[in-house]
């Protein structure tokens, strides 16, 4: 139990600052993630002799935080007590209104062969739970204002590693306030950027597209990350603007984990659960809907950039005016 405990307390050390902007950056220049920082942190730290003279394990804590054995999906599983606790805590300290029944859900899980399963009892708390996820994407996490305020950050990273006044050793050690104390004293673009998201002056967007409706060769190309940044440089070239100026964000497609959640039904047969619950299946199709494109530019260039970069992309229903 108490490294069941280590593992939930310990399993987001990795995080670099401001989580997944720091992570995007360690994934595409170091080809790994925050768990595999996580892990090296605990094996070769201090918190591996701490962990070990209070007689806990820190292998079998690492085991456990990459979801390892029987009890590893209550850290990393698909319906794991992290992904209700983030869940929770940002719609609240957001003030996204969700409804969620955790509680219940903790109370209805087991193990059933090795395997972590929520009884059919609980299979409405479950939905609301797959629900609430499913509809903080488009309110919160991929909403543009976070996306651009992101973009403006991570731009601001990557050239202040460029001048070399950041390595990424640095930066996955440094906590938020660290990181932008380092960016305001180091490059002109890193200031500026970071007085520009002080103010709120963020970029705007001055185009959003759907990948899912992006047909032929140019939604293909948007989904693959080299040939996405050859698109930034044509739109940026076209737009006469620097490169740092001009963003072309596409995330990466909204997975939804939890539909693999194990469901137990009252015959004792065991499911996933979007094989026994229609609103879940359908969730995992209609979260495509949501998977956007937006090109960003500071407010004073929208009227020089928005015709250009709709003349390249066609003109969406959903057009941002």
């Amino acid at each position: 139990m108490d490294e069941i405990k280590a593992a939930a307390l310990l399993h987001d050390l990795g995080h670099g600052p401001f989580s997944h902007i720091s992570e995007e950056i360690l994934t595409n220049l170091k080809g790994t993630t925050h768990e595999e920082q996580t892990k090296q942190i605990i094996l070769s730290s201090p918190i591996k002799d701490i962990l070990s003279k209070q007689g806990i394990d820190p292998v079998r804590v690492v085991d456990l935080i990459e979801g390892k054995g029987k009890y590893g999906a209550l850290i990393a599983g698909d319906l794991d007590v992290d992904r209700m606790d983030f869940l929770m805590r940002d719609a609240h300290y957001t003030g996204v209104r969700i409804s969620t029944d955790a509680a219940r859900i903790i109370s209805k899980m087991d193990f059933k062969d090795d395997s972590l399963v929520i009884y059919e009892t609980a299979l409405t708390a479950a939905e609301g739970l797959l629900l609430a996820r499913f509809l903080m994407y488009p309110s919160l996490y991929m909403h543009h204002t976070c996306r651009s305020a992101g973009q403006m950050l991570k731009h601001a990273i990557l050239d202040a590693m460029k001048n070399n006044y950041l390595t990424l050793k640095e930066l996955l050690r440094m906590d938020d306030i660290e990181l932008i104390s380092t960016l305001k004293n180091s490059t002109s673009y890193a200031k500026e950027m970071c007085g520009l998201l002080d103010s709120r002056k963020l970029f705007k967007r001055s185009y959003i597209g759907s990948i899912k409706k992006m047909k032929g060769s140019l939604g293909r190309n948007l989904k693959n990350e080299r040939k996405r940044s050859t698109i930034e440089q044509k739109l940026t070239k076209k737009s006469g603007l620097d490169e740092d100026y001009l963003f072309l964000d596409v995330p990466p497609p909204p997975v939804l984990e939890e539909a693999k959640a194990k469901v137990c039904l009252e015959n004792d047969e065991v499911k996933l659960i979007e094989e026994v619950s229609s609103l879940v299946k359908g969730m995992k199709h209609a979260q495509l809907d949501h998977w956007k494109f937006w090109v960003f530019a500071p407010k004073k260039y929208l009227s020089k950039v928005g015709p250009i970069v709709k003349s390249f992309f066609g003109v969406e229903e959903n057009e941002v005016s």
